[in-house]
């Protein structure tokens, strides 16, 4: 199986069975149809978002987190990191850019 990642210039992967379902991350078997012919795909690294104003303590609100809805049933939860300037509005795209994680 591919990386998750791979790099320059980034591509998400993911993989796709016969039927057309697609996984993240790569898997060897389709969850759905538990298919072992499944190839690699490139899905797209855009999204909706969200934000949290209600946390588990601890946590500082707000913050943002994205879902990227990728092919099928597959959606990608991550912490969004705003741009210099930036509050997100409804509407608004999202892009993954695989980074560190800080705290």
């Amino acid at each position: 199986m591919p990386d998750l990642f791979t790099t320059e210039p980034f591509t998400l992967v993911g993989t796709q069975c016969e039927s057309g379902h697609s996984s993240f991350p790569t898997r060897d078997f389709c969850p759905v149809c538990y298919s072992t012919d499944v190839q690699p795909i490139e899905l797209p690294p855009s999204g909706t978002f969200t934000t949290v104003h209600q946390a588990p303590l601890g946590v500082t609100v707000p913050y943002h987190l994205a879902f990227v809805r990728l092919p099928g049933p597959v959606v990608l939860l991550s912490r969004l990191q705003l741009a210099t300037g930036g509050e997100p509005q409804i509407g608004d795209e999202v892009h993954i850019v695989p980074s560190r994680m800080r705290g």
